[in-house]
């Protein structure tokens, strides 16, 4: 911030919602471009109820993905 030269950063960027962003792109309620650039790697967390459930669902969640990413890098 404040300066001249470029700076190489290598970032990650976590985003999350709770509303449709495909349906708000199409009304024109949410950039098309910044969707696109988001949209690289969706996590789709299952509904877990209520709150005091949640952690327990989510950690689930949290395992399938890790297995997901375990057999990948296992079939390079």
């Amino acid at each position: 911030m404040g300066g001249n030269q470029p700076i190489r950063a290598n970032v990650r960027v976590v985003a999350a919602t709770n509303r449709d962003l495909e349906a708000a792109i199409a009304v024109g309620a949410f950039r098309s471009d910044l969707f696109y650039r988001l949209n690289v790697f969706r996590l789709r967390f299952l509904l877990c109820g209520k709150k005091e459930k949640t952690f327990p669902c989510w950690s689930n969640t949290s395992s399938i993905i890790s297995q997901e990413r375990q057999e990948r890098a296992s079939a390079d």
